[in-house]
């Protein structure tokens, strides 16, 4: 929303016009289209949500509740189902994000200073505290998801800005660019965000790299590491041979007819087969039924280190830095 809003705002609503007779640049505000834009984005909000809010609860079908009553109870459970504060920072199994990262640090730390690790590993949804790192809050990852979502999109207009006209990107670029960094944001620091969240990053990023070459090495390795990280929600054995075959058909496609593959291409592959072979045969052998979510926890922090690679790799594509690894 951050990324959407904000480029509607800086190219529709604020506008800069230079007049004839001065030849100096003027600052206005287009309230018309702003009152527009707001009136339209309020009656999308309204059509999507009426229907949930208006409905009456499948387990209080047998009660009887007025319309008043009803709306209050289906907004509580609109807004515990959104902003899930009580679940946790992180899923019983770690999103490839920050914050795996960061429970994998505290892991190692509360090992080397033999400090109880508490629930991080232990798989289940809750409240948990870390053991050596500060715990992190709710408004922390609040803070953090915006501060970091509207910094980087208007960091991008104004870069863009300051480009000449022939380097200045068009507005389509613009607006993919902005929802990519923004769904960035709030999938690396969010609260108790779900593996499956990259899609709000993977989809705006295949029209992009279609439109602008330059993103199609950054789009494979995001969509290849995002791809394996939801193994997990796959376990059963029988489906091994049909994920496995699903994501390397896709991705043999991709690099036979869009991208030439890098090294970090290959080693990020690799890596994935060697992890899954260790999850799929050496640790029921070596450890038989003993730390079931070492392999989990093997998968998600392989998955953040390569979504941080990509993602970096995307910010210094857009803001025009030098990056090494998907050079070679």
């Amino acid at each position: 929303i951050p990324g959407i809003g904000l480029y509607l705002m800086i190219n529709y609503v604020y506008k800069i016009e230079e007049t004839k007779k001065e030849k100096k640049q003027e600052q206005k505000i287009r309230w018309g289209v702003f009152i527009t834009l707001g009136i339209i984005g309020i009656s999308m909000l309204i059509v999507v949500m009426a229907p949930f809010v208006l409905q009456t609860p499948t387990h209080l079908e047998n009660e009887t509740f007025s319309i008043q009553q009803r709306i209050i109870i289906n907004i509580n459970q609109i807004k515990d189902r959104l902003f899930p504060f009580e679940r946790g920072l992180t899923h019983a199994y770690w999103a490839p994000n920050i914050w795996a990262l960061y429970n994998f640090v505290d892991k190692l730390l509360a090992i080397a200073m033999r400090k109880s690790s508490g629930s991080l590993t232990r798989g289940l949804v809750e409240q948990n505290e870390h053991s050596v790192l500060p715990t992190i809050t709710p408004m922390i990852t609040l803070l953090l998801s915006f501060i970091t979502s509207v910094t980087s999109v208007i960091a991008l207009h104004l870069h863009n800005q300051k480009q000449t006209r022939k380097k200045q990107k068009t507005l389509s670029v613009l607006l993919l660019q902005s929802i990519v960094l923004s769904s960035s944001a709030f999938f690396m620091f969010g609260w108790h965000v779900h593996e499956k969240a990259i899609l709000m990053i993977l989809i705006p990023l295949a029209f992009l790299m279609l439109i602008e070459p330059k993103f199609q090495s950054i789009y494979f390795l995001l969509s290849y590491i995002g791809t394996y990280s939801l193994f997990p929600l796959l376990y059963p054995s029988n489906l091994f041979v049909l994920k496995w075959s699903i994501t390397l058909i896709y991705h043999i496609y991709l690099s036979l007819t869009l991208i030439q593959l890098k090294k970090i291409h290959y080693l990020c592959i690799f890596l994935s087969v060697c992890i899954d072979l260790y999850q799929t045969i050496l640790h029921p052998f070596i450890f038989s039924e003993k730390l079931p979510f070492l392999p989990l926890m093997i998968i998600s922090v392989y998955s953040s280190i390569f979504v941080v690679i990509a993602l970096g790799a995307f910010i210094g594509k857009v803001f025009h830095f030098k990056n090494p690894l998907l050079k070679r």
